[in-house]
């Protein structure tokens, strides 16, 4: 029986969702930060703390199981060449989700999963302060247009 045994199922049969999930944390040991939705993230964070604690033990064993996961032998390297070592010492809890607002395209919920003590470091983009038109922007596109030499508008052609 499967009591109390779920599986976040991510919208996916089991197989999409295996590939899925294989690719997210293959992404994630190789950049060391991805940009997903929450539900990914979560269900790719305890897959990917498995993996990295597997890479702690530097045996033959832990590295076919590490490598029957992962997709590729650079991101296996890099667990047990730099992750297993750069968290030997830490007793868990490598990744970090930290939330991004709504997506640009079509405004789902965005997070970033990434590995805690990580070289590539976290930089959120500054908002704009006061956006211009878009029409506003046009005409000063045009104007250098023609000051540059460029072209002329095709309204001042006819004229």
């Amino acid at each position: 029986m499967r009591h109390r045994k779920t599986t976040p199922k991510l919208g996916y049969k089991r197989d999409q969702r295996a590939r899925l999930l294989r690719n997210l944390v293959t992404s994630l040991i190789i950049h060391e930060r991805i940009t997903t939705s929450p539900a990914k993230a979560r269900a790719t964070r305890s897959i990917a703390e498995k993996i990295i604690t597997r890479g702690k033990n530097d045996t033959l064993h832990s590295r076919r199981q590490v490598a029957s996961f992962i997709y590729g032998a650079e991101a296996v390297r890099k667990i047990f060449n730099e992750l297993g070592p750069r968290y030997a010492q830490r007793p868990g809890g490598y990744t970090r989700t930290m939330k991004l607002g709504p997506r640009a395209g079509d405004a789902a919920e965005a997070c970033v999963l990434e590995l805690v003590d990580s070289s590539v470091a976290f930089k959120p983009k500054e908002k704009e302060k006061g956006r211009k038109d878009k029409d506003q922007e046009k005409k000063e596109k045009k104007q250098k247009k023609s000051e540059a030499g460029g072209p002329a508008p095709a309204s001042a052609a006819r004229q």
